[in-house]
């Protein structure tokens, strides 16, 4: 079952939305510990977030949670940050060449664009451009 189109997408709203959340992921992978991290257990409940040459913090978590901090740690910031940067530029062409854009690409970019909506709800930077993005 394929979703529903919500109306008609206001290209330039997106591309600064995405390149906003290509960029707070970017901001925010660089105050983390860096590398490549993974779930270890401490006891039979309890679970940790470790990196590969040292423990991250005595923090004890629940596996599937230590299992997925570990799996979106700092070192999938590029290619997630990239997909966003890449999805707003084929936006802003879409746009500058006024092209129709095919509903299966429509599609793609909404998902890109809902990924990127939660990122900067989650960090909390509001879902609009900034002066550094609109000036780019």
């Amino acid at each position: 079952m394929s979703p529903k189109l919500r109306g008609p997408l206001d290209v330039s709203d997106s591309a600064a939305t995405l390149r906003s959340a290509a960029r707070v992921l970017r901001e925010t992978a660089a105050k983390a510990t860096p590398g490549v991290w993974a779930a270890e257990p401490v006891r039979e409940q309890a679970w940790t977030v470790v990196q590969v040459d040292g423990c991250l913090g005595p923090i004890q978590l629940r596996r599937g949670d230590a299992e997925w901090m570990a799996l979106m740690s700092p070192s999938m910031t590029e290619p997630l940050a990239a997909w966003l940067d890449q999805v707003a530029a084929q936006v802003e062409v879409a746009r500058r060449e006024r092209r129709t854009v095919r509903e299966d690409w429509l599609l793609a970019d909404r998902a890109a664009l809902d990924f990127a909506t939660r990122i900067l709800s989650a960090s909390g930077v509001p879902d609009e451009p900034d002066a550094e993005v609109a000036e780019s």
